[in-house]
């Protein structure tokens, strides 16, 4: 298994705290939110992402697992698949 550090497109809003920021993204499963850190958003191209860490499986074609920096309102896990072509690289 091969962990690497990725970006994922997302959507951002202010957070609770003034150190953290509202995330919304599209997991395989539909929309997801959390909150993350505001250090890990990177601004390209007039869009954000999140950093995440990647985590390619075999046999999910078209599919990445990633790992979230904090759990999700909608699954309550820190995993989730997301389409390839929503992740670049760092």
């Amino acid at each position: 298994m091969t962990v690497n550090r990725a970006l994922v497109k997302c959507e951002t809003s202010e957070g609770m705290f003034s150190n953290e920021v509202a995330v919304t993204l599209e997991s395989n499963d539909g929309r997801i939110s959390l909150f993350a850190d505001k250090d890990l958003i990177r601004e390209k191209g007039g869009s954000s992402y999140l950093i995440v860490n990647l985590i390619s499986p075999p046999g999910k074609a078209g599919l990445a697992t990633v790992l979230l920096p904090s759990e999700s309102f909608e699954k309550g896990t820190r995993w989730v698949d997301i389409a390839q072509n929503l992740v670049a690289a760092i």
